[in-house]
């Protein structure tokens, strides 16, 4: 028989995931108080998401945790629910606005790619750049460049749609 893993063994292996996913809880918090801070409150709660996704998947099978861990594991799941409860409840006008968003940004990277696959961009950037630093660094350049304008165009596009519907 397997010794069951306690709670205080688990905090004692995971803290940094656990400090991670304060920070991010508490800077979504600060982030819902900011007015205009809708697109900052939604990224961080993203990120915080996606860390308590990993938290929970850092939990050892309900088989040997100890009964406090299983009390723990049920009510970090609630936090998750309750938070994001929060955020909905908080910033319900503005989520169609970021769907809107998040739609057409999904949608012009989708044409990014088409077009750099189709042109194909990366084997052109291959021969006219030598291997090295200088090809790294022009590919986050580049890269970094493309997502300001795709991001620029979800962005305007998005308002420019909401504007015509409030008309």
């Amino acid at each position: 028989m397997t010794e069951s893993i306690s709670l205080k063994k688990f905090i004692f292996e995971n803290y940094p995931l656990i400090a991670s996913l304060g920070v991010f809880g508490a800077l979504t918090t600060l982030f819902t108080k900011f007015e205009n801070a809708q697109y900052l409150a939604f990224t961080s709660f993203a990120i915080f998401f996606v860390l308590i996704l990993e938290f929970l998947d850092s939990f050892p099978d309900i088989e040997i945790s100890s009964i406090r861990f299983i009390v723990f594991e049920l009510l970090t799941v609630a936090l998750l629910i309750f938070v994001g409860l929060y955020i909905f409840t908080t910033y319900v006008t503005v989520f169609w606005k970021l769907f809107l968003f998040l739609l057409l940004l999904v949608v012009y990277l989708a044409i990014s790619i088409f077009i750099y696959l189709k042109l194909r961009l990366y084997e052109r950037i291959q021969k006219k750049i030598p291997k090295g630093r200088l090809r790294s660094i022009l590919k986050i350049i580049i890269l970094l460049s493309v997502m300001a304008v795709i991001m620029f165009l979800a962005s305007y596009t998005a308002n420019y749609i909401i504007d015509i519907l409030k008309a």
